[in-house]
């Protein structure tokens, strides 16, 4: 008789677990698609921020040369005045088109803004 109780409670519990089992896998399944959206907004999220904070990296010291530089164009007199201050405002405008540059093109332009760097520097005398 024990044997008999011990065998229905336990087909009992294998029919229950086999039942929720199948609750989880049909569940599981309708929120997969949710749940790799969410992951692929994460991640495009994320991405984005660190193209911005690399962004501004790249910047920083560009944009920390700018008020030195103008310090140095004011020293200077006659062509070379025109030509820095010239020069200067090439590399702001450079600057904002970096900033409002896609991605795919920033490469091209950060060879760009550092060769203008570098040549103002060297005209200025930094």
């Amino acid at each position: 008789m024990s044997r008999a109780v011990l065998s229905l409670v336990g087909l009992a519990v294998a029919a229950v677990l086999t039942a929720g089992c199948d609750d989880k896998k049909t569940s599981g399944s309708l929120s997969l698609p949710t749940s790799v959206k969410s992951l692929e907004e994460s991640g495009k999220k994320e991405a984005e921020e660190l193209m911005a904070k690399g962004k501004a990296e790249f910047l920083k010291p560009i944009e920390a040369m700018v008020p030195k530089i103008e310090e140095k164009i004011k020293g200077l007199s006659g062509d070379a005045k025109a030509t820095a201050t010239t020069k200067l405002d090439e590399l702001t405008a450079l600057v904002k088109d970096f900033k409002a540059a896609a991605p795919d093109k920033w490469e091209g332009m950060k060879e760009k803004l550092t060769e203008k760097l570098a040549e103002i520097k060297k005209l200025v005398g930094l």
